[in-house]
C-alpha cells in the first residue's frame, strides 16, 4: 500500500516523546503543540493530509509523522529537546492559544513554526522529509503509535 497520507499519533506519556525523537531518525517527526481545546488548534489535521495528497508524497506514511502534543502536559520534557536555554523559554512560554510545530529529524529540532503558517509548514516538509526509497513501500505498521 503507498500512502499518500502521514502517520498520525498523540503523545500519551513523557516516554512518547522520546520514542518518536528515536523514530526521526528514519523520518521527519513534526511535534503538534497545542491546547486541547483550542479549535484553530485541532484543524490541521486536513491540511497535512492535504500536503501528502498534493504533492504526491510517496510512502508518505513511511517517512512523514505529525504526532500531537497537549500543553503543557509535556512542556518540560518538550523543552528538554532544544540545545539552548533561549530556545526552551521562546518555545512553550506565552503560547496562549497558538500552536508550534517542532520539526524533528535525526533526533534533532531543525525548525519552528509558530501558528498555523501553512505555506510554511509545507515548505519545511517537502524540505526536511526524507528521500523515499524501495523498502519504504512496505509502508512500516510501528510509524502509527509508540509501543
Amino acid at each position: 500500500m503507498n500512502s499518500l497520507k502521514p502517520s498520525f499519533a498523540s503523545i500519551q506519556s513523557a516516554q512518547d516523546i522520546a520514542v518518536w525523537t528515536e523514530k526521526s531518525h528514519n523520518m521527519l517527526v513534526i511535534l503538534d503543540c497545542h491546547i486541547s481545546w483550542s479549535g484553530p488548534c485541532l484543524s490541521l489535521k486536513p491540511v497535512f493530509e492535504g500536503i501528502g495528497k498534493q504533492h504526491a508524497i510517496e510512502g508518505c506514511s513511511s517517512r512523514l509523522a505529525v504526532v500531537t502534543m497537549e500543553v503543557p502536559k509535556y512542556t518540560e520534557t518538550f523543552q528538554n529537546l532544544f540545545d539552548d536555554e533561549k530556545t526552551q523559554s521562546a518555545a512553550l512560554t506565552s503560547r496562549g492559544c497558538r500552536p508550534l510545530f517542532a520539526f524533528v529529524k535525526g533526533g534533532e529540532v531543525l525548525a519552528l513554526v509558530e501558528d498555523a503558517n501553512i505555506p510554511e509548514l509545507e515548505s519545511l516538509i517537502m524540505k526536511h522529509i526524507p528521500p523515499y526509497s524501495e523498502t519504504d513501500s512496505s509502508e512500516k505498521e510501528d510509524n502509527t503509535a509508540p509501543q
